[in-house]
């Protein structure tokens, strides 16, 4: 929750100041252009240097066009993919948690042992119907390799279903008769560790890119700022 609402903060702010500037642009610059050109006066060199980036945007319009939508996409997504609301995926960022997918996996995987029930059951199940196709897919491999002779603990981690550290954890758990158990602590300590890490993640970026933001706005206050400033200046 954390990490979604700060990746949706930063995400209202793009959308914000796209908005905003393009307003600026398209309807108050112009007309900041006529009046000094009026007056005989030429604009701020910071100001300058806004509209000729501007015009260097324009230039990749249909890619301009389109990034805010995919803004307000990945905003409605958001809350769906790491609140758990639904079985949607943010691309890119659903890769990013791939030891969520792991933890997922193993926790069913416990439920199978704790009810009695084959590993291969489970695997077949979960190969099937877990909601995300790349898991998925290598579910069913492992599933296949089981099927084909191979160790269902090997066959997860020939497909990336699992680390090495996790198969040897669960190995000896199997060997003492404590897997549901040990199924269970990897799937909490993988949540537990993936969380940490994208927290500090997002402790150190997100204040980074806030103050990128504000050299923006502080830069886009300026340039627009200082015309009207010159302005009076002359006709005073």
């Amino acid at each position: 929750t954390s990490i979604a609402s700060r990746i949706a903060y930063i995400l209202v702010l793009l959308v914000g100041m796209q908005g905003i500037s393009g307003f600026i642009m398209y309807y108050i610059v112009p007309k900041f252009e006529a009046i000094y050109k009026d007056f005989n006066v030429g604009l701020p060199t910071i100001t300058l240097m806004v509209i000729h980036a501007a015009q260097f945007l324009t230039s990749f319009r249909v890619l301009l066009a389109f990034l805010p939508l995919v803004e307000l996409g990945l905003l409605i997504a958001l809350p769906f993919s790491f609140l758990a609301w639904g079985t949607y995926s943010v691309p890119v960022f659903d890769r990013l948690l791939e030891r969520r997918h792991t933890a997922l996996v193993l926790r069913c995987l416990s439920l199978f042992v704790e009810g009695g029930k084959p590993i291969l059951m489970g695997l077949s199940t979960l190969a099937d119907h877990y909601p995300t196709y790349w898991v998925r897919r290598r579910l069913r491999h492992a599933h296949s390799a089981v099927l084909g002779g191979l160790h269902w603990i090997e066959a997860l981690r020939k497909n990336r279903v699992i680390r090495a550290s996790d198969a040897a954890v669960l190995a000896s758990a199997e060997a003492v008769g404590n897997l549901a158990w040990a199924l269970s602590e990897l799937a909490e300590t993988a949540e537990r560790r993936l969380a940490i890490r994208f927290q500090l993640v997002t402790q150190t970026l997100f204040p980074l890119v806030v103050v990128m933001l504000g050299i923006v706005v502080f830069i886009l206050a300026v340039a627009y700022f200082l015309p009207l400033v010159g302005l009076i200046e002359n006709l005073s």
